[in-house]
Order: structure tokens, then sequence, then C-alpha cells
């Protein structure tokens, strides 16, 4: 396993890529939350004004679906200069990942671009999105806590207690700081795990493609594929349903982003 490093909290970029990031201008404080408040369209993460105008620091038009093997120089030029390939990216996060959760991630990938294909997405977007979904997954809570502390993300209660809802919200911060995701791609990753109100394309493909990736095997796994074939939003309210009749039984919390996706999509029906 690779030590977490002490420059991010988390684990270092490949070889010969820290000292260069170091140098990079930092990404400007308060990436996922405003201190203090509720924000008031619900978002989980309140993206840097120069982010919400399109103008970010960092350039991801060009991953594209390259499935050639990058060297090793054109990947740490890649990390730096913050344009990837799909297979670079691929690469980057392997580390950060367990064997399973890196086999999962990219199941999650393959269903992403297939749901974006087919309800009218980027299938490019969702890719990159489902590949930073899960990369602090493997965090402990003081991790977790730490990179919350960093980027100004404020738990709520239920997320202090199920202190692993927060892998969502820390992996947006993540993604935008190290790997130059855009305001839509971090919100996706920020409520994969919960859902929420007024969910977005790429939020719900997200969302679904997490659930029903190939290597999922539970009971009503195969119901919600089969939903995911006929209607993104019957499968969505499919998936919500189980999940919270799950949590129920076994006497868990639940996020309130949660109940209110839940109940946008049932008003939208």
């Amino acid at each position: 396993m690779i030590a977490p490093s002490p420059d991010n909290g988390c684990w270092p970029a490949p070889k010969g890529v820290a000292l260069r990031r170091r140098r990079q201008r930092a990404l400007p404080s308060g990436l996922p939350a405003l201190r203090g408040q509720r924000q008031r369209d619900s978002s989980l993460w309140n993206p840097p004004r120069r982010l919400r105008a399109g103008r970010g620091p960092v350039r991801i038009e060009c991953f594209t679906n390259q499935q050639s093997k990058c060297g090793k120089a054109v990947l740490e030029m890649m990390t730096t200069e913050k344009i990837w390939t799909a297979e670079a990216l691929r690469q980057a996060v392997r580390p950060r990942l367990s064997g399973y959760r890196y086999t999962h991630t990219l199941g999650v990938e393959k269903a992403a671009r297939q749901l974006a294909a087919q309800y009218g997405g980027d299938p490019e977007r969702a890719a990159f999105a489902a590949l930073l979904h899960d990369i602090t997954k493997r965090l402990s809570k003081e991790e977790q806590l730490y990179l919350c502390e960093k980027y100004d993300i404020i738990p709520c209660d239920i997320e202090m207690q199920e202190w692993k809802m927060l892998h969502g919200r820390t992996a947006a911060a993540i993604a935008a700081a190290e790997y130059g995701a855009d305001a839509e791609i971090c919100e996706a990753i920020a409520c994969h795990t919960t859902g929420r109100a007024g969910m977005t394309l790429l939020d719900k493909v997200i969302y679904l493609a997490d659930y029903i990736e190939e290597n999922r095997d539970f009971d009503g796994v195969e119901r919600a594929r089969e939903l995911a074939r006929e209607s993104l939003d019957r499968a969505l309210l499919y998936c919500f349903n189980s999940s919270l009749t799950d949590l129920l039984a076994r006497d868990k919390l639940i996020h309130a982003d949660t109940v209110a996706a839940r109940n946008w999509l049932l008003e939208r029906a």
C-alpha cells in the first residue's frame, strides 16, 4: 500500500510529478461548500467563481477515448498540464484504489459511457467523472476530515456519523484540484452516493452507472439494469427506493439529499 503523502493528505502523484505540482499555482480555496451556511441551491459542491464562469485554470477538453498505453513521460506531462486521455487517467487513478475498487471504477466508466450515449449526454465527460468518482473511497475517517478542512467542506450531522458518505464530496475536491475537473463533473462526483434534487443528466448517469455496473451482484440489480435500458428516471427512482428500503431495514441514517432526490423524481413523474 502506498503511504499517504504529507503534501495532500492522500496518495502521491506518479513518480516525478509531485515536485512539478508543488510549483504550480494553487487552486483557489473554498471549493466544495460555503463555510458556515447551507448553499441556496442545495448543491453539494460550490465551485470557485472562475470555474462557475467557465474560466477554470485547467484544460480537460483533450480527454479523449485514446486506448493506446501512454509512456511514463507522456503520463507525467498530462498530469502536470491537466490534459488527459482515458488511458492516462486510468493509470493515474489506479494507485489510489484497491484492486476491487479499480475493477468497479472501470465498470462504472463502461456503464457511464453507455448511459450517456443512450440518453444524449457526452460519453467522454461521463467517463471522466466515472474514473474519479471513488478516488477517496479508501481513506480513513481522519483523512476524510483532513480533506474536508483543506477544501472547506462542511459535513452535516449525518455525514459526521456516517463518514463514508463524505467520499463523494472529497473526491470532487480532489478531482478539481488535482485532475482539472470542471464544476459539472465535480457536482456529479459529489452526489454520486446520495443523489440530490435537481440532478443533471450527468449526475443521473454517474449515480446509475455506479449502481448497475457489470460487477455489481445483489438482489434487484438486474431489474435496475432492465429499467436503465428503458427510462433513466424510472431506473433512478427504482434505485432510490431500493436503497431506502435497505437502509430502513438496517436502521441506518438516511441523508436528506437522498430523500429530496426521490421526492423530486416522483414530482416529475
